[in-house]
């Protein structure tokens, strides 16, 4: 069926319209889906295919093996309006994430005429929406691991505490190793709850080297007995990062101290300088990471509940280096333990 002709001054209003909507807007030919007419703001012009503006497809949106659900060809079906969420590409390339409106366009007879599409651009919403679906998972997931290994630390203080005599003083170091750890517990669950709720997410530059030796003089202060030692210095170069660095320092040194199980821990912290990159070493003599381990370790998996005590500190590591877009990992030491390696980006 023919679309009907209009005059001049309805088809000026309707231009006007058209071009009063503040998002993309098409007018489709309701057998090809070729734009017939479109606004300022949309891609393409009359005569191309929607499909190939927003797509860069060959064919419609629904055919071929790598088919989505296209509201056009609903719309047709059942002559209702029909609404999806499509990941489309800019001028530039780049992938926005775009809510499609579609609807009919009838004659006097009910008969599909032509298809009006509108887009609206909602790559900003859905990126706040998974990130606000990020933060539930993982304060979920900090809410489980702190009530499982709270539960663990203060049983164990109080059976302690009433075998305690003037005699016996065995236990006492228990239940003060305990009580620490409990509140080493409640420390980085709020560092973590910062991070995981810092919707800014601001990150900016650190230096290295007054970070760093700060960590390590707390942590040899906080634990006499262990050997810590620093080879070559620490560079002084700036890395991104923010007021949360010393966070992935201390827990590291802490990891290589608290699951050591020689008589002396001995941990040696180290910092090679590349030309866009500072990648820190945290080496130890302990018992090692096992192959099966060395990813698993920094995820949600391992931060407590169900493993040897690796804890939340290295999930809380993770998640602040991929935030300054550095990495972490871990290897085997030689001949004996582990070496963690932080690697962030020099903000020269």
């Amino acid at each position: 069926t023919a679309t009907p002709v209009v005059d001049d001054d309805v088809l000026e209003s309707m231009e006007t319209i058209i071009e009063a909507v503040p998002h993309p807007l098409y007018g489709l030919n309701v057998d090809d889906y070729t734009i017939q007419h479109a606004n300022s703001l949309a891609n393409g012009h009359p005569g191309t295919t929607c499909y190939s503006v927003t797509h860069d497809r060959d064919r419609p949106c629904d055919e071929g093996s790598d088919s989505v659900p296209c509201p056009l060809q609903e719309v047709v079906e059942t002559g209702e309006p029909m609404t999806v969420e499509h990941t489309h590409y800019d001028a530039d390339g780049t992938e926005r994430v775009h809510e499609v409106h579609a609807a009919p366009i009838v004659d006097d007879e009910g008969q599909i005429v032509q298809l009006v599409e509108s887009l609206i651009d909602t790559t900003e919403r859905v990126a706040y929406e998974q990130r606000l679906q990020r933060q539930r998972d993982d304060l979920e997931t900090l809410n489980q691991v702190l009530r499982h290994d709270l539960r663990n630390e203060l049983p164990l203080i109080l059976a302690y505490s009433d075998l305690l005599t003037a005699e016996d003083e065995s236990h006492l170091e228990t239940i003060r190793e305990s009580a620490e750890h409990a509140v080493e517990l409640t420390t980085t669950a709020r560092e973590m709850s910062n991070v995981l709720l810092d919707t800014d997410t601001s990150v900016g530059t650190v230096r290295l080297r007054p970070v760093l030796n700060s960590e390590i003089d707390s942590i040899r202060d906080a634990y006499d007995a262990a050997s810590i030692t620093v080879d070559d210095g620490i560079p002084d170069v700036t890395v991104v990062g923010n007021e949360m660095l010393g966070s992935v320092f201390r827990n590291l040194l802490k990891n290589a101290i608290q699951h050591n199980d020689k008589p002396v821990s001995e941990v040696t912290v180290s910092a090679a300088v590349a030309a866009d990159t500072v990648t820190v070493q945290v080496a130890d003599n302990g018992p090692g990471v096992p192959d099966n381990h060395k990813t698993e370790i920094f995820g949600k998996g391992e931060t407590g509940l169900d493993s040897a005590g690796t804890g939340l500190g290295l999930y809380l590591v993770e998640t602040l280096v991929s935030a300054y877009d550095g990495s972490v990992s871990v290897t085997d030491n030689d001949p004996e333990g582990a070496v963690f390696l932080v690697t962030l980006p020099r903000a020269e």
